[in-house]
């Protein structure tokens, strides 16, 4: 049998383009001047959400415009337009239909839920929320949950239960500056994370309605970014900072375990605004504003590769369903992108894995026997379909 595919095979990593799609066509109708309505493009940035089951990105493109495409093959799936209200970020919400979450520049979160991707009318408004009285800063929706986690404004953070009458509303009181960006657990949706405008990070346990733990003090910049790691039972929590700063928090023992710099050509300007954790493969992925990715060893936090994505205003990154790709997405415009590992030569490279009925020690240990390499053995970049086609030979050779 092939080994599997562990971190410390991996020598080097390189990114691919795989395709662009341009959503700047969208001519919005402005205010109504002498009888006529102004036709305009607005500027927007594509800052998308992931299905969590679907190769799908959701995103508004307009003030009344939203979109879902599929980010495997490039195609839109839907597109409706939305009356009565301007939104400026849109969610998808599935824990039990397909349901989209919206809100606006000022205090108002919107729910639908999508009843067709070919139709207008497909797009139904079910709840209106409000908050406090304050803008909406952050909003984060999980799978497996019926929650719906809100920052407003304020110092509160508020949990709403979907599957209560009336969306009941729990108010969490932990902060003493406004909150500016809450998230999820990926696993576990009992788990969130919240961080205020004094760079203070709560994480939370809605089972107990309280904080896990001591505030986590980080850095005092800005921050743009903060996701929890997909790898069980990793405890860590990744944020990202205006100036380039990267810090992953041990969020159980309550220390930073590293620091790491995004540096540019213009590192006075460097505003970070994705970083997290790849779910399959061993990197860390960031991303700028000024569309430079930098992809990072998740077992040593060295810096693998750099790459210039041609985005102007990079807002989003996400990694894709299944596949070895990620999503980026700019102004106006959304990138895919896949990662391709260093391997050997498969003509001089052999890895052969048993166990100790087959060719095993006596302590039953796994062996590890490389077939073949030496110091001038050649390597080269194997894009994800070419590593997984090798794969599947030599298992069938097996």
């Amino acid at each position: 049998m092939v080994g599997s595919r562990s971190a410390e095979k991996f020598n080097a990593v390189q990114l691919w383009p795989k395709l662009q799609r341009n959503v700047d066509s969208i001519t919005c109708l402005g205010p109504l001047i002498d009888g006529c309505y102004i036709a305009y493009r607005p500027t927007y940035e594509v800052k998308f959400d992931t299905h969590p089951s679907k190769p799908w990105i959701i995103l508004v493109t307009g003030p009344h415009t939203l979109e879902v495409w599929n980010y495997e093959d490039g195609n839109q799936v839907g597109s409706w337009r939305v009356f009565g209200h301007a939104i400026k970020v849109a969610k998808f919400m599935t824990h039990q239909k397909e349901w989209v979450v919206m809100h606006d520049d000022h205090e108002l979160i919107y729910v639908y839920e999508i009843h067709s991707f070919t139709s207008q009318r497909g797009l139904m408004l079910l709840r209106t929320i409000q908050s406090r009285g304050t803008y909406v800063a952050d909003m984060a929706t999980h799978r497996n949950s019926p929650y719906l986690l809100t920052g407003f404004r304020t110092k509160y953070v508020e949990l709403w239960d979907s599957e209560l009458g009336g969306w009941k509303r729990t108010a969490l009181t932990g902060h003493s500056k406004p909150v500016v960006l809450v998230t999820f657990h990926p696993h576990d949706a009992n788990i969130f994370a919240t961080i205020s405008g004094d760079a203070m990070v709560n994480v939370w346990d809605s089972r107990t309605m309280s904080t896990a733990q001591e505030p986590l003090e980080v850095c005092g910049a800005i921050c743009k970014t903060m996701q929890f790691c997909h790898k069980q039972p990793m405890p860590f929590l990744i944020l990202g900072f205006v100036g380039g700063l990267i810090q992953i928090w041990d969020y159980c023992k309550g220390v930073c375990v590293v620091k790491m710099e995004h540096t540019t050509s213009q590192p006075l300007r460097v505003v970070l605004r994705a970083a997290f954790y790849h779910p399959r493969l061993p990197f860390i992925f960031s991303a700028s504003e000024e569309g430079i990715v930098k992809v990072w060893s998740e077992l040593d936090y060295t810096l693998m590769t750099t790459y210039t994505s041609g985005l102007k205003r990079l807002c989003s990154m996400a990694a894709g369903l299944d596949s070895d790709t990620i999503v980026l997405g700019g102004d106006k415009s959304f990138v895919v992108v896949e990662v391709a590992e260093l391997v050997k030569d498969t003509e001089s490279v052999a890895v052969q894995q048993t166990r100790s009925h087959g060719q095993g020690n006596d302590q039953g240990e796994h062996v590890i026997r490389v077939q073949g390499m030496d110091e001038s053995s050649s390597a080269s970049m194997r894009k994800p379909e070419e590593r997984k086609a090798l794969e599947s030979n030599a298992d069938s050779d097996h």
